[in-house]
């Protein structure tokens, strides 16, 4: 009696341990198909990224800045004559104000028209 007793203790041992093992190996399957399926959502929102960086870069492009200025907010380019130019910074106080130092400006000076 004693002996069938240790016997089906070890009988129930080896077949828990082996539903462990299949257990244990179904999880690491699940979490492999886990996994991939993070590694594509990854790919996927990379790519919808890539997309669109392009889409903004071309909308941001001058020609499409200025198709859009003309034809949704009726915009034209200003005349030439309307233009001023300058040909010179801005004056040293000016300059200084900004935050660009006197020595620095001083080194500058061929800017300047005499």
């Amino acid at each position: 009696m004693k002996k069938d007793f240790i016997s089906g203790k070890l009988l129930f041992g080896l077949a828990l341990g082996i539903l462990l093992i299949a257990w244990e190996r179904i999880e690491a399957t699940e979490l492999g198909y886990r996994v991939e399926e993070g590694r594509k959502s990854i790919e996927a929102l990379q790519s919808q990224e890539s997309l669109l960086e392009k889409r903004l870069e071309t909308a941001s492009s001058p020609f499409a800045l200025a198709r859009l200025a003309s034809e949704k907010l009726q915009m034209s380019p200003a005349p030439l004559k309307s233009i001023k130019f300058m040909d010179s910074p801005p004056a040293p106080e000016i300059a200084s104000s900004q935050g660009f130092p006197n020595s620095l400006w001083n080194k500058f000076k061929f800017w300047r028209h005499s």
